[in-house]
């Protein structure tokens, strides 16, 4: 317990709430389980915590419950996360898990608050990776909507530049003060006017 990664994020969390946003950029840490028994009521898991972190119970229970709200059921995470695992997990550490958050998020648990919404989330992930087949199925979802995310930033990020360079050019002609190194573009040929373009600058 004392060794959770999970919930002395879960604490720092609750104290910088805004730093959850930097943190769901990173693979999950080590020890959700801990955290996992918390949010489903385990007595001694909630004490045993409590005193490890030198907090009250009530803190304990408010970082871990932030936790799994912030770090594993945000609307970007894939199934491993929402699972509170990685895609090493084993099927029977995804059981485990998918079975501590669904006690949490029971309708009948007292002080739900209408959490039991994220529950359609939570049986989905399982759903998604319970057996090897829709595991391996996933996994090459996954992969290819990382591929098609990764292409789409490089046209973007070429879009950008071209942008930038039409912005460039278009100031240059604008500009009522030209640079004496830099000819007019009507006085240039064709390629110093592509490179011009391309480039920002006469290639000489």
């Amino acid at each position: 317990m004392k060794h959770s990664a999970a919930l002395t994020m879960a604490i720092s969390l609750l104290q910088a709430p805004t730093q959850a946003r930097l943190f769901r950029k990173q693979p999950l840490p080590k020890g959700v389980v801990v955290v996992l028994r918390i949010v489903a009521g385990d007595e001694d898991a909630i004490a045993q915590a409590a005193q490890d972190s030198a907090r009250t119970r009530q803190v304990v229970v408010e970082a871990s419950i932030f936790f799994v709200e912030q770090m594993m059921l945000c609307p970007e995470a894939d199934s491993y996360r929402v699972l509170g695992a990685g895609s090493g997990s084993s099927t029977k550490e995804l059981r485990q898990n998918m079975t501590l958050l669904l006690r949490w998020l029971h309708p009948d648990v007292d002080g739900n608050d209408g959490r039991s919404v994220f529950a359609h989330r939570v049986t989905r992930a399982w759903n998604d990776l319970k057996t090897d087949e829709r595991r391996n199925a996933y996994d090459r979802k996954r992969t290819l909507r990382g591929s098609n995310r990764e292409k789409r930033a490089s046209r973007q990020s070429r879009g950008h530049a071209q942008t930038l360079r039409r912005k460039k050019y278009a100031a240059y002609k604008r500009s009522p003060v030209k640079n004496p190194q830099m000819p007019h573009p009507r006085r240039m040929g064709f390629w110093n006017r592509v490179l011009l373009l391309v480039f920002g600058r006469v290639i000489r």
